[in-house]
């Protein structure tokens, strides 16, 4: 099975963009933070490739919690005289942040703004306060985080909705393919690059309702009053039988018995693969709003057989009968 995936190869161009530019500012411009805006910005964005979250959101952690460790460090901090008052005074932020952030959704904020707490109240055995470094670390982590919010827009954008449509835009192309390559008297694939390609589109297939399922979580429904996420799971959970349908149909497909049962059903295959095909070259719409072509054409692949007459019915399984049958040599 091809290993391939888009969407990780995706996550390395967005990787390898913005450590490549922070390289190249830090040597070219020698931002505030020096050599700590190349490592923040890689550790960053690698935080937000392994986790799915919004680059947006992240940042809004990250400069949220440098501004709330500027405040105990300026204003706080300075007043304490004892190891027990700055450990109350640690105890009461980070309980805090915790408390605030209790929701699992909120996890990775939670951690943007405990590890920026702990980074910047820069605790020492013999302690000194200075405004400028805690404002050259806060221009540090403004500019950080608007790198990595514009490289994430390479190649395409990180919005959700956006990448929903991109992803549906995927799985109708690769059923397209699929399904032409299926049709009575249609062309296959051919040589080694068609088979590559064939089986690559297969089993990204079946990988992409997942990624759309993660994927519809995370869309502000508020600005599309239109749906709901009732109506966006229904599209996922058709989406996924179309794809096992298509799976088991090129599989059989392979079968030694499979050109003599298409002779046999070769009208009702014509007029079946005439439907499914409209259905599906429609494509998705330009605007996000439920698919309503996806769950008729899920219904019109679960009653395929329906449609089929008495005469193929029958003849169909008694086909599949008698291969079902151990031959003796």
């Amino acid at each position: 099975r091809l290993a391939i995936d888009p969407d990780r190869f995706q996550g390395v161009v967005y990787v390898l963009a913005t450590v490549w530019i922070s390289f190249l500012i830090w040597v070219y411009v020698d931002p505030p933070g020096h050599a700590s805006f190349l490592s923040v910005s890689t550790v960053v964005v690698m935080m937000i490739v392994r986790t799915g979250a919004s680059p947006t959101g992240v940042g809004l952690s990250l400069i949220v919690g440098t501004l709330f460790a500027g405040l105990a460090y300026i204003f706080v901090m300075p007043h304490l005289s004892s190891f027990v008052e700055l450990g109350l005074m640690i105890f009461g932020a980070t309980f805090a942040i915790g408390y605030v952030f209790s929701k699992p959704y909120l996890g990775l904020g939670k951690v943007g703004l405990l590890a920026m707490f702990a980074r910047f109240i820069s605790v020492e055995n013999e302690q000194t306060y200075s405004f400028l470094s805690w404002a050259d670390g806060l221009t540090m982590m403004v500019l950080v985080v608007a790198l990595v919010v514009a490289t994430a827009y390479i190649p395409t954008s990180p919005r959700p909705e956006k990448v929903f449509l991109r992803l549906l835009r995927r799985f109708y192309r690769h059923a397209d393919f699929l399904i032409s390559g299926l049709a009575p008297g249609g062309r296959q694939p051919k040589g080694i690059t068609g088979r590559w390609r064939a089986i690559f589109y297969q089993n990204d297939l079946l990988e992409l309702p997942a990624k759309l399922a993660a994927c519809a979580q995370k869309i502000d429904y508020r600005a599309f009053p239109a749906n709901t996420p009732e109506q966006v799971q229904a599209m996922v959970s058709s989406l996924l039988v179309l794809a096992f349908r298509i799976k088991d149909l090129v599989e059989a497909h392979d079968y030694p018995q499979a050109e003599l049962v298409e002779k046999h059903l070769l009208d009702d295959l014509r007029a079946w693969h005439l439907v499914i095909e409209a259905r599906i070259s429609a494509g998705p719409m330009t605007r996000f709003k439920l698919l309503n072509p996806v769950l008729t054409c899920a219904n019109d692949w679960r009653r395929g057989w329906q449609s089929w007459s008495p005469v193929s019915k029958r003849y169909l399984l008694s086909r599949a009968k008698a291969n079902s049958v151990p031959r003796t040599i």
